[in-house]
């Protein structure tokens, strides 16, 4: 992982939501806009009876970014016959600071391409989220070994049976 300091960033914060190419979990992407909400972007938008000028002063300078293997040549599938169009494909993403992978489709397994942009983005990460069993998918790109990672309840035993190395 990347040494960029999130506390004291010195340029705009790259985030990115990496989406694979099976359906994507709707719920499990919406953190991405908690993010949102301490933008200055978002920020700026709220009346100083809601927010002070101090506060808004500290808001952050945030670029997000919608991943997947096309990019925007193919829309992206998320449930509840939602279609989102990616910002940036694999070969056009920016170095990423913060990424977040969330669950996909049971029985959907990710490709080559996608397990290694999840390690490129591993790398150049100051923060790597997983929500639910998008830890699978770290887990398959061989992230974590000597990490301690979180995961639903239901999947634990299967994945330390899969990676050993994990705590």
């Amino acid at each position: 992982m990347s040494v960029f300091n999130l506390a004291k960033p010195d340029r705009p914060i790259e985030v990115g939501v990496i989406l694979m190419n099976g359906e994507t979990e709707i719920l499990d992407v919406a953190p991405v806009d908690m993010l949102h909400c301490f933008s200055k972007k978002f920020i700026e938008t709220l009346p100083e009876e809601w927010v002070s000028e101090d506060v808004k002063a500290q808001a952050l300078d945030l670029n997000f970014h919608w991943v997947s293997e096309v990019g925007s040549a193919k829309q992206s599938r998320l449930t509840s016959a939602i279609s989102l169009v990616p910002t940036h494909s694999f070969e056009t993403c920016p170095p990423l600071d913060v990424v977040l992978i969330s669950a996909h489709n049971v029985g959907y397994t990710p490709n080559d391409a996608e397990l290694a942009f999840v390690r490129k983005a591993w790398n150049n990460c100051s923060a790597f989220l997983t929500i639910c069993a998008g830890v699978k998918v770290a887990v398959q790109a061989g992230i974590l070994g000597g990490k301690t990672a979180t995961a639903p309840r239901f999947i634990i035993n299967t994945l330390r049976r899969q990676s050993q190395s994990i705590n």
